[in-house]
C-alpha cells in the first residue's frame, strides 16, 4: 500500500477504481430490481440487461486489444468514467425498457474499458518485483469496492427508491471524470511515460 500511495500517479488510479467500483460497477446488483420492480419484466428483463452489458463489453474489450498500447489510455478512462456517469443518470431516469438497455449496455462497455485502462496504467509503471502485490491490492478494491457500494446503493434504495442511488452513483462518476481531466496532464506523464506508441 505505502508503495503505491508513494508512487506517482498511482494513487490517483487507486481512487479512481475505489470510487468506480463504489457508485459504477455496484449498479449492475441492482438490476433484478429494475427488470422486475421498475420495468416488469422479470427474469427475460434482467437476461436483456446483462446480454446488453456483456455484448458491449466484448466490444469493448476488442477495440483495446487492438489497439495494443498504453500512451491515451488516460483520457480514455476519463472519457470512460463520464460514460458509465451519463449512462446511469439516463437509466435512472427512464420508464423506456428498451432505452434503458441500450445505457445498461454502454455502462458495460465504459466498465470494461475503465477496468482495462486502470490496469494498464498501473502496470506500466510497477515494477516487476511488486506486481503481483499491487495487482492483488487492485483486485480486492474492486471487489470490496464493488460489495460495499451494492450493499449502501441498496439501503439506500429502501429508504429513496431504487432509482436514486443510480443517478446519485452516476452524478459522483461524472464529478470524478472532472476530476480525471484535471490531472490528466500528471497521470499522462507518470503513468503513460514507459509505454511504446
Amino acid at each position: 500500500m505505502r508503495y503505491c500511495l508513494q508512487t506517482a500517479g498511482m494513487g490517483q488510479v487507486f481512487v479512481i477504481l475505489a470510487v468506480v467500483a463504489f457508485f459504477g460497477r455496484a449498479f449492475a446488483e441492482l438490476l433484478p430490481g429494475f427488470a422486475d420492480g421498475v420495468f416488469g419484466w422479470g427474469v427475460q428483463g434482467l437476461g436483456y440487461f446483462h446480454a446488453a452489458m456483456g455484448c458491449r463489453a466484448m466490444l469493448g474489450s476488442i477495440y483495446l486489444a487492438r489497439r495494443g498500447m498504453v500512451t491515451g489510455m488516460t483520457r480514455i478512462t476519463g472519457i470512460s468514467v463520464s460514460l458509465v456517469g451519463a449512462s446511469l443518470i439516463l437509466f435512472a431516469g427512464l420508464d423506456n425498457f428498451y432505452f434503458a438497455v441500450c445505457c445498461s449496455g454502454f455502462a458495460g462497455l465504459a466498465l470494461v474499458m475503465i477496468g482495462v485502462g486502470e490496469q494498464q496504467l498501473i502496470q506500466n509503471s510497477i515494477s516487476n518485483e511488486l506486481r503481483g502485490r499491487v495487482m492483488a491490492l487492485y483486485g480486492l478494491m474492486m471487489r470490496g469496492g464493488t460489495a460495499m457500494g451494492s450493499m449502501c446503493m441498496g439501503v439506500m434504495g429502501e429508504w429513496l427508491g431504487i432509482s436514486w442511488p443510480v443517478f446519485i452513483g452516476g452524478v459522483a462518476l461524472l464529478l470524478l471524470c472532472g476530476w480525471i481531466f484535471s490531472i490528466r496532464g500528471f497521470l499522462e506523464k507518470s503513468l503513460e511515460r514507459n509505454s511504446d506508441s
